[in-house]
């Protein structure tokens, strides 16, 4: 996930126990795999104005949503951005 931003700046904006799985390579080591991309969306920083309603609605899973996207005052004010994948993840640790 972070190398996917880092690289390439998409985020995933749904990491959930669901979207996370495991494989073992050839050499039976194990591999952690992030699947169901298809709310991931351009996060690059220099996009400016041309955000559009999609990329600036609260998606995700709802109990491994980011706080800031849970606010009612986030209307469609809020812009996901690299933390709110981050926080995600963090809240898939203890379910």
């Amino acid at each position: 996930h972070h190398d996917t931003w880092r690289l390439a700046q998409i985020l995933h904006r749904d990491l959930s126990l669901a979207n996370l799985m495991m494989r073992r390579d050839e050499s039976g080591r194990l591999i952690g795999v992030l699947n169901d991309w298809d709310l991931a969306k351009d996060g690059h920083p220099d996009m400016g104005d041309r955000l559009t309603t999609s990329e600036m609605e609260r998606t995700g899973t709802l109990p491994f949503m980011a706080l800031d996207l849970l606010k009612p005052q986030a209307g469609v004010q809020v812009i996901h951005v690299y933390r709110h994948d981050l926080e995600a993840g963090i809240w898939v640790l203890p379910w």
